[in-house]
């Protein structure tokens, strides 16, 4: 066995020191291997396999969250004017001071294709709409396409197609369909959720600029419309008392 000399002149043994932090390193070695094998084969289990893809899609989620929170510092800041924005054009300027909302669509095609005929019904074929808010679509696909989309359809609300994506662009429309509200000529509001239906987004915006109390009643009186629309048609449609046979 090894043997040392202090200073003092007595010999100390290191050799059984140096073998205790050999068993130490080795024990956690074996450890450490020990914990690899268990986490491969735990992963090979279908239980394994079941908890690595929770694992995966929590990290996932929580990766696109912080991209949505990201991209949405990209937005016009609250209160700048249409003209800053570039959107100078008469079709983007409110009618008789009312409020505007503008939503950026995609493509005429695809999944969106059944919002963007949602939203330009909701905004050209109600008159609670047509008499508070002006609305204006824009879709960024060709004009020609566009056009013909909006004459099959008989929309009666401005449909504008951004071919080249400048206005998606210049509004940050990394997502849609995505609302932005008007009022005066200056951007008041941004919707800042996806997936987002008609009446949330409308009830977001006029709860901004109107109130929550004026929103809901508006909501109201567009209910009552359209319940009056489907009793009428259903009133023509059953026979008169004396019709019956």
């Amino acid at each position: 066995m090894a043997q040392e000399t202090e200073a003092s002149g007595r010999p100390t043994v290191t050799g059984g020191r140096d073998a205790s932090e050999k068993r130490l390193r080795l024990e956690i070695a074996t450890l450490v291997a020990l914990t690899a094998l268990f986490g491969f084969l735990s992963v090979q289990s279908p239980e394994g396999q079941q908890w690595m893809a929770r694992v995966r899609h929590l990290w996932q989620e929580r990766e696109r969250a912080r991209a949505f929170q990201r991209a949405l510092t990209n937005d016009p800041p609250i209160g700048i004017p249409l003209e800053r924005l570039g959107l100078t054009s008469s079709l983007f300027v409110p009618s008789r001071s009312l409020p505007l909302l503008v939503v950026v669509f995609g493509s005429c095609e695809g999944c969106g294709a059944q919002r963007l005929r949602e939203w330009a019904e909701v905004l050209g074929g109600w008159e609670t709409w047509r008499k508070h808010l002006r609305g204006v679509l824009v879709v960024q696909d060709k004009e020609r396409k566009v056009r013909e989309v909006v004459a099959r359809n008989g929309w009666k609300v401005t449909v504008i197609a951004d071919e080249d994506g400048r206005i998606g662009r210049t509004l940050n429309a990394f997502f849609t369909p995505r609302a932005y509200g008007f009022e005066g000529g200056k951007l008041v509001w941004v919707q800042r959720e996806a997936g987002m239906g008609v009446t949330k987004v409308l009830e977001s915006f006029l709860g901004r600029i109107k109130g929550e109390g004026e929103a809901k009643g508006l909501l109201n009186a567009w209910a009552a419309e359209m319940r009056e629309k489907a009793w009428g048609k259903m009133a023509i449609a059953q026979p008169k008392r004396g019709d019956q046979r």
